[in-house]
């Protein structure tokens, strides 16, 4: 009722009290918080990957760039490795972003416009969708928003003051969204559009300010930088490799569906309202300065991540770096005779972020719903790590097997973290090709010679039979079955394995087996 009572003024069209949205904010962060930690949701296999990078510290990791292992590790150290812990910092980073976003709001404004610009952006933010989604798992995107609310923060003092201290904020910003991100180049590449075509951004940029604030950054990126180029640039190769760039198609068709997907992410009425607040921006002379810069902000991730949806595909979340910015944008056109409409969209909002709390904290109410194929993959891990660790404790001989492989890297890292104290044997990953195409393959690979007794579990039942090419001897030992709620199952095979020697991994081996990554 509190937050209800919150959207009240915007419902008809007065003003509100900046206080009473902060203590709204506050109480749904709090909330967030307790949800979290009583969530009964296991990790899925790519948080349980970055808890197990958080293990050892580096400055890249084959798929991501550091900051959120580094995060995940000062999380776990003080409270311990369960789930909430490793996800801990998703709600305290969102909200973290919009506190930036109330004070982007005051440096964009003027007098009392500026806060009510502010606190209406911070909480557009709070309340969408893709930010009640994103507080109860731990992803890059959340370490990413921040550092994007954090750069509009220090690039709006510039332009209002210019300070070295507003400088060095926007080289750490940019720094910081970079080792959280690659998605932070959207905002550099922002930043340049504005630099062509804004003579403000000019002035400010192309002078001591500029250049301060680009030192800072790439002093940041730098040792990521050196980490890839010592690792055959693996982190960009991968970004550019899930792009899908080599296998380009049209098909329009993706386009819409990843547009629609933008209402499940920003609004199913905000998302309308943040393009009428675009095409406002944009085609309006009388639309301020700043509601023009921040259309540029907000609208260069969409269109890029749109024709990329044209081209092969795109993830929903790809945009997520867009809204942001659109945040603020939508609080701009909301506070010109916009406000009842805005109400209702953040409403709608609000209503639909507690029922995927509602749900996602109920198993029971998942089932009733029909929803349990969107949570099978934070469930049942626990279980299999525990089937694997009975199957190692062989009643047939003196001692457990000598080593276990895994030949999915999400299947890897969830026994990973699942197994972590059922005391498996170490743990190795099988690499179908050549060259790595993970974290695991990259630093944990088996290693071609390895003769002892192996358990092998087969998450993708195509990939038996190049594994059984790999082995000297290679037996199955059963097909397990884990259920996940509803009608959903997670099945896998077991075999016994020794003598590893791989084949070459060439185009007559690519033709050997021509078909792949199909599930048990």
């Amino acid at each position: 009722m509190a937050h209800l009572r919150m959207l009240a003024p915007f419902m008809t069209g007065k003003s509100f009290s900046p206080k009473t949205v902060f203590a709204g904010l506050a109480l749904l962060t709090v909330g967030r918080l307790v949800a979290l930690y009583w969530s009964p949701l296991e990790l899925g296999g790519d948080e349980a990957q970055y808890w197990a990078w958080s293990q050892t510290p580096a400055f890249g990791y084959f798929s991501k760039p550091p900051l959120i292992a580094w995060v995940i590790a000062l999380t776990t150290f003080i409270f311990g490795n369960a789930e909430w812990a490793i996800r801990l910092s998703a709600p305290l980073a969102h909200a973290l972003t919009a506190f930036f976003l109330f004070h982007a709001g005051q440096l964009s404004g003027e007098g009392t416009n500026g806060k009510t610009t502010g606190t209406l952006a911070a909480l557009i933010y709070m309340l969408m969708p893709g930010v009640w989604f994103s507080s109860g798992i731990m992803t890059t995107d959340a370490l990413l928003l921040p550092a994007i609310a954090g750069a509009l923060v220090a690039y709006f003092s510039l332009l209002r003051a210019p300070t070295m201290l507003a400088a060095a904020g926007l080289g750490l910003a940019i720094g910081i969204g970079f080792l959280a991100k690659y998605a932070m180049i959207y905002f550099g590449l922002g930043l340049l559009v504005l630099l062509l075509l804004d003579p403000a951004t000019r002035s400010v940029f192309f002078s001591r300010y500029g250049l301060i604030a680009t030192m800072i950054a790439l002093a940041l990126i730098t040792p990521n930088l050196l980490w890839n180029a010592a690792h055959q640039f693996a982190t960009v190769s991968h970004t550019i490799n899930n792009a899908g760039w080599e296998n380009l198609h049209l098909s329009p068709l993706s386009a819409l569906k990843f547009l629609g997907g933008q209402m499940g992410v920003f609004g199913l009425l905000a998302f309308p309202a943040l393009l009428a607040s675009l095409y406002w921006a944009l085609r309006d002379k009388a639309a301020p300065a700043t509601a023009k810069r921040l259309a540029v902000f907000s609208l260069l991730p969409l269109l890029i991540v749109t024709i990329e949806a044209v081209l092969n595909r795109a993830n929903a979340n790809w945009a997520f770096s867009a809204y942001v910015p659109a945040s603020l944008l939508l609080a701009y056109w909301g506070g010109r005779g916009k406000s009842a409409a805005l109400g209702g969209a953040l409403l709608v909002n609000l209503l639909s972020g507690l029922a995927l709390v509602t749900i996602a904290l109920s198993p029971p109410l998942v089932a009733r719903l029909g929803l349990d194929n969107a949570f099978k993959r934070v469930h049942g891990w626990h279980h299999s790590a525990q089937l694997i660790a009975d199957l190692n404790r062989r009643d047939d001989q003196e001692k457990p097997y000598d080593a276990l492989v895994i030949d999915n890297r999400l299947f890897y890292y969830a026994i990973k973290y699942y197994g972590r104290q059922m005391n498996l044997p170490k743990m190795y990953i099988w690499t179908r090709f050549a060259t790595p195409h993970s974290h695991a393959e990259l630093v944990n690979p088996l290693a071609p010679g390895f003769d002892g007794r192996l358990l092998v579990v087969s998450a993708r039942r195509a990939y038996v039979q190049r594994m059984a090419a790999d082995f000297n001897q290679f037996s199955r030992r059963g097909t397990y079955v884990v259920p996940l709620g509803g009608n959903k199952k997670r099945k896998f095979a077991v075999f016994e394995a020794q003598g590893y020697r791989p084949l070459v991994r060439d185009e007559a081996y690519e033709q050997q087996w021509p078909i792949d990554d199909v599930s048990w």
